[in-house]
């Protein structure tokens, strides 16, 4: 008798499943757009669904969907591998059956090109010559305020100036000691200039980047 009485009521429980909607909310935390080679952490709050086993079919050549256990239920992380459209389909099971309970697509972009950054300072602008001297090692960020805390590394760089013409090749992302005695022989109001600072950013891209600043 309890066996009979159990199919129509897993049969009427899973028709209220399919036709609950909506099923579950899915939204990026702290940023609005998806960056290849970053963690972005995503909320899904499944309001109709009590139970915890949900996951995200995506191809794994593309990005990684997990939980992230740090934080409370609901929390997962998408870490996609490349600039491109994902589609990210939740899905959660019960008994032998599969149910898509939200999706998301997503434009996932490359990530920006750094800057060179010295005392909040980019390109183009003026700079104490204290502030340069005091710059170990030769600090480069996203223009991003959600990538802010991504470590990004200089590989090497060029320095010259206006009384070093010629671009003197540094291995790695510090200001040698040969190279801040020469940034404190630059005149005030002269230029000196980090040139074709090699970084590779988390998506694999390798960039070039270059600032010059006037002393003062």
């Amino acid at each position: 008798m309890k066996r009979i009485l159990w199919i129509p009521l897993m049969l009427l429980f899973l028709g209220q499943l399919a036709n609950a909607q909506p099923k579950a909310r899915i939204q990026l935390l702290g940023t609005h757009t998806a960056f290849a080679g970053v963690d972005i952490p995503i909320m899904v709050d499944i309001k109709e669904v009590k139970w915890v086993e949900v996951w995200c079919d995506v191809n794994a050549d593309s990005a990684l969907f997990y939980r992230d256990t740090t934080q409370p239920q609901g929390r997962y992380i998408f870490h996609p591998h490349k600039a491109e459209k994902v589609q990210l389909l939740i899905q959660t099971r019960v008994m032998q059956d599969t149910f898509g309970i939200g999706s998301l697509l997503l434009e996932v972009e490359p990530f920006p090109t750094p800057l060179i950054h010295i005392n909040q300072r980019t390109d183009g602008q003026a700079i104490r010559r204290q502030d340069l001297t005091a710059s170990t090692p030769l600090h480069v960020a996203a223009n991003n305020p959600f990538l802010d805390n991504i470590p990004l590394l200089v590989e090497s760089y060029y320095y010259s100036s206006s009384i070093q013409p010629e671009p003197i090749l540094v291995e790695g992302g510090n200001l040698t000691p040969d190279i801040l005695s020469m940034i404190r022989k630059v005149p005030i109001g002269q230029t000196i200039t980090f040139s074709n600072a090699k970084v590779t950013t988390p998506d694999g891209a390798e960039h070039l980047i270059s600032a010059t600043y006037k002393v003062f």
